[in-house]
């Protein structure tokens, strides 16, 4: 009997979390223009994205996105870059890059002004923002 008492309370608690878990980002306000690419982009700093001739890079590096948060203009380009020894997934609304291994980068370009929540399909807790002036 308490071994099926024991099975009842984990079964709970694992409901109870997958329950408060969302699989959905954020609202946005408007979708962007999805451009994939397999040309992995340079690695930005911690907390500074690097501007380049194809846009802003963000590195996606110790289940972090590396910036999370950038303010880039109407026309720029943000590529994510996985730099982790697993895969990841950049969705942005309905747009999704599905499966982004090891060194593989994806690449958006903003054309509308708005924010831009992401997250990783993979790794909810892994989140950020776009904000296109």
């Amino acid at each position: 009997m308490i071994k099926v008492i024991k099975i009842f309370i984990i079964l709970i608690s694992v409901f109870l979390v997958l329950g408060c878990t969302s699989t959905q980002p954020t609202e946005q306000t408007t979708t962007p223009t999805s451009t994939p690419t397999s040309t992995p982009a340079p690695i930005s700093q911690k907390t500074e994205a690097v501007a380049t001739e194809q846009g802003i890079s963000i590195s996606l590096q110790a289940h972090e996105f590396n910036p999370s948060d950038v303010t880039i203009s109407v026309g720029d380009t943000v590529t994510w870059t996985n730099n982790d020894p697993w895969r990841h997934a950049i969705r942005i609304g309905n747009e999704n890059s599905y499966d982004l291994p090891v060194d593989g980068s994806y690449s958006y370009t903003f054309n509308e002004a708005g924010t831009f929540n992401y997250v990783c399909s993979f790794h909810l807790n892994e989140r950020g923002a776009v904000i296109v002036e």
